[in-house]
């Protein structure tokens, strides 16, 4: 799954920042909030103008109709000339600002066509300016997505899992498709196959294992008190034993009374420091204890010597006959149903139904106790026997059950996995990808770039109409201005002078 989904992580990332610009919710925001406050204003700027404009020309118009020759106190020229000089720079903020847009619009446009010819080879083109590795089987899966998903030739629902690849056991790119359908679901497959084939040739037991057997042995032959030997900052205060050499063989003594070889190394067991410790320290006393760490009861040494010695090797003792009979560990064992500890060595079968398997309605409880060393290691060397038990049951029901795992579990596993997985994969398609794709271009494009078009186009029709509402005043103006002035002039006349 982690292999399949870098192609699609890389193509997410490409995509996503060549389109960012247009689908991050800030710009967006910002974009609208622009068009709804100050593109607004502007519109309803020139429009204002543009009705105050029409305004003084309609007046000029109809002041120049009603004054007739001979009446001087007509201004008409004073409005024509406010008209088409206010007419001028209004036609040179529409042509401004309709260029303006025209320089936003033309790019959009051919980003627009960029949207709707992307491709392979495009997207290529795009990596590469984005400095985004598209070569391999990465950029291979990431292609096919945009001329089969994004963007298809031929509109369809194409299989996603058909798409995406993945390198297989042998090194190939596989599609997901034959990597779930096709290499899982086989695998499960021959795995029951396989149990189909054993039950008909006979299964090799369990028991007959050579793991199995060494497990056994080794837990039968393990000692737990035998690996509790002391380190040499537990032996510090009975260092007085390294006075001779009888008791200082006896310091990394173990926990078990019988000496034991760990891992190639001898160790003294209890007992041998025991009998090392009566013979040096009291030869002809009588050893005191009621486990194997017994000690001496002479109170009198020959020299000072023997007395520091022969005081630590007592002490020492003392710490090994506390750890062999205190109910310092805690012990574990199958409860029973009359609640008392169980043990499964005895299990046997009758008629198909084991006795003493320390089931209590069909589950299995523990329980825990309090117990001592010597408790402690005679139930984990118990395990050996317990183990090799369950081993032969389930050797023995091994081929009742088999059967049914080969069919009926096969049918099950067929049914809740194998089938919902194929359904799964068959479902998961990409030609949701292309309606929304195409939504966003036709949004984008054919209305939004639309749009702007005919604003540019309704401010360019507003400009041209513009020249021609500044000519015609013009000339009202030029007209009133000579005939207010040639009104003005005396008359000259002979018969006046």
């Amino acid at each position: 799954m982690t292999a399949f989904s870098e192609p699609i992580q890389t193509f997410k990332e490409t995509l996503g920042g060549f389109f960012r610009p247009l689908i991050e919710a800030d710009v967006l925001d910002v974009a609208r909030e622009q068009m709804d406050t100050a593109g607004m204003a502007v519109a309803a700027s020139f429009a204002a103008l543009a009705l105050l404009l029409n305004l003084c020309g309609i007046l000029s118009v109809l002041c120049w109709c009603c004054s007739g020759q001979g009446n001087p106190k007509a201004r008409v020229h004073r409005c024509a000339c406010c008209t088409w000089c206010c007419g001028c720079w209004y036609l040179f903020l529409a042509f401004l600002v309709g260029g303006l847009l025209n320089v936003v619009t033309v790019p959009l446009a051919s980003f627009c066509l960029i949207l709707d010819d992307l491709d392979g080879d495009l997207l290529m083109d795009i990596s590469a300016m984005a400095n985004v590795n598209l070569s391999g089987a990465v950029g291979s899966v990431a292609i096919d997505l945009v001329e089969n998903c994004v963007n298809p030739d031929i509109p369809g629902n194409p299989g996603l899992m058909d798409i995406l690849k993945t390198p297989s056991s042998n090194g190939t790119m596989v599609t997901m498709n034959e990597k779930i359908v096709g290499e899982v679901t086989s695998q499960i497959t021959q795995q029951f196959n396989a149990l189909g084939s054993s039950q008909s040739s006979g299964v090799e037991s369990l028991g007959d294992s050579n793991a199995i057997k060494m497990l056994i042995e080794t837990i039968s032959n393990f000692s737990i008190d035998s690996m509790m030997i002391p380190v040499a900052d537990q032996i510090a205060p009975y260092a007085g034993m390294t006075l001779v050499e009888e008791l200082n063989m006896s310091l990394y003594t173990s926990g078990a009374c019988t000496d034991t070889i760990v891992e190639g190394t001898s160790y003294y067991g209890i007992e041998s420091f025991a009998t090392n410790l009566s013979n040096y320290c009291c030869p002809s006393g009588a050893q005191v204890g009621t486990t194997c760490a017994k000690s001496v009861d002479c109170t009198v040494w020959a020299n000072a010597l023997q007395d520091q010695a022969c005081t630590a090797a007592k002490s020492y003792m003392e710490i090994k006959q506390a750890l062999r009979t205190e109910v310092t560990f805690k012990c574990k064992a199958f409860r029973g149903s009359d609640g008392s500890k169980c043990t499964i060595e005895n299990m046997f079968e009758v008629s198909g139904i084991y006795q003493n398997d320390c089931f209590v309605n069909g589950t299995l409880e523990t329980m825990e106790y309090n117990c001592n060393l010597e408790d402690f290691a005679t139930l984990v060397t118990s395990f050996s026997k317990q183990l090799n038990r369950s081993v032969q049951r389930l050797d023995e029901v091994t081929a009742t059950v088999l059967a049914s795992i080969a069919t009926d579990m096969k049918a099950l596993v067929e049914e809740n996995l194998l089938q919902p997985i194929e359904h799964v994969v068959e479902g998961v398609t990409c030609g949701f990808m292309a309606t929304m794709y195409q939504d966003f271009v036709d949004g984008m494009c054919f209305r939004g770039v639309w749009g702007f078009t005919a604003i540019v186009a309704s401010y360019v029709a507003s400009a041209v109409l513009t020249i021609f509402l500044v000519i015609l005043v013009y000339f009202i103006w030029r007209f009133a201005l000579d005939s207010y002035e040639f009104d003005m002039k005396p008359l000259r006349t002979p018969d006046r002078e």
